[in-house]
């Protein structure tokens, strides 16, 4: 989900503060009037207005930063590498997205206002968010089958797979978000007649990018859990340690893909149970009241959801081994001077061929000559 909403009726849940510029095209129905009396839409507003430049501007770098290092060859044939590389992308799509909105809402640029802007920025916004989510569960996945089927790692964890995974997941959320472009107007809000199906898309998009997704990764991380703990009882029963120097299996890839898992869920919590609040406080009422708390609330929980695309590249030099080793063969250009060397060898190589062709085709020269020489010497006796 992003800051940009359908309409103030339909969608029920991003950025009161927004009402507080004129200029922007957000809105949501706040009529608790303590929020003007005190100030507090006003201190959202400033606080948002910083926090969201600072917090994409980052997650633009880090993840562009990621996406390199994924692409790497020495992790790029690993099939989790290739979630996270286009996890990378899509988070940065969804940065550049937040930081045009933000643009065109601090500089009052009006681009919403621009054909096809507003409904694009809309489709692109629910596109990267549903990506992000998705790609984060099938993380998860892997890594409960590095952990508790092992057997199958070789089966199903490779990189063709992956590719197709990711490739029929796009397609699919291209096509279930396209909405946008054929239910609202220019100013982005539901024609009449799409009324109802945009309402309904808004609650069926609350199912697949929250509670689904939500669930799936609860199960997965529960029976991680359970695996875990269970194979350390094992090996303390059986009394075998970790041989020193050997990565074990929560040390190598797992566990940089255990804290992607745990890091994402820990920061969209908050933004989860405050969407799922104003989703449940719509069905009960026609226009649902924001509190101060609910607004502050709402407030922080977007900026966690925010910093979960951003702080990607911080958890993966944290935890990645992998990932930091081939940061630094990047920096310090060995994957350049290889590829260098690699050339240098194999022109030296035709070179030494083509060398040695020389002498082989000497050799046969003389022979030809002799053999000539010879014929002219019994040509001549038998004159």
């Amino acid at each position: 989900m992003t800051n940009l909403t359908l309409s103030t009726e339909v969608m029920t849940g991003y950025n009161c503060s927004a009402l507080y510029r004129p200029s922007s095209n957000e809105s949501l129905l706040c009529t608790d009037s303590t929020l003007t009396a005190d100030g507090t839409g006003e201190s959202l507003a400033s606080a948002e207005m910083y926090l969201v430049p600072i917090i994409a501007g980052f997650g633009i770098v880090g993840n562009t930063l990621a996406f390199i290092v994924f692409r790497h060859k020495s992790i790029r044939e690993n099939s989790s590498s290739l979630f996270l590389a286009v996890r990378s992308l899509s988070d940065i799509g969804f940065l550049v997205t937040l930081l045009i909105i933000w643009t065109s809402t601090v500089f009052g640029l009006y681009l919403s206002r621009i054909l096809l802007v507003c409904k694009t920025l809309i489709f692109l916004s629910y596109v990267f968010g549903c990506l992000s989510v998705w790609l984060v569960v099938l993380v998860t996945a892997e890594n409960y089958i590095r952990i508790c089927k092992p057997a199958l790692v070789k089966i199903v964890c490779k990189t063709r797979n992956a590719k197709l995974i990711c490739l029929l997941l796009v397609i699919s959320i291209l096509i279930s978000y396209s909405f946008p472009f054929w239910t609202m107007t220019d100013d982005c809000t539901p024609l009449h007649i799409h009324y109802e199906f945009v309402t309904v898309m808004v609650y069926i998009d609350s199912v697949f990018t929250l509670f689904l997704p939500s669930i799936v990764i609860l199960i997965l991380m529960a029976q991680i859990a359970v695996s875990l703990i269970n194979s350390n009882n094992r090996r303390r029963r059986l009394g075998k340690f970790p041989i020193a120097g050997k990565m074990n299996i929560f040390t190598k890839v797992t566990q940089m893909l255990l804290a992607v898992t745990l890091v994402f869920v820990i920061l969209n919590i908050p933004s989860h149970v405050v969407r799922l609040r104003l989703v449940i406080a719509s069905f009960l009422k026609n226009s649902p009241a924001i509190r101060t708390s609910d607004a502050i609330a709402q407030s922080i929980a977007t900026m966690l959801y925010y910093a979960s695309m951003a702080i990607n590249v911080i958890i993966y030099l944290t935890f990645g081994s992998r990932f930091r080793q081939a940061l630094v063969r990047i920096i310090r250009g060995e994957e350049f001077r290889t590829n260098r060397l690699c050339h240098e060898r194999e022109r030296l190589t035709r070179m030494s061929m083509s060398m040695q062709t020389i002498p082989t085709q000497c050799a046969a020269n003389n022979n030809l000559l002799n053999i000539e020489t010879s014929m002219k010497r019994a040509h001549s006796a038998e004159i």
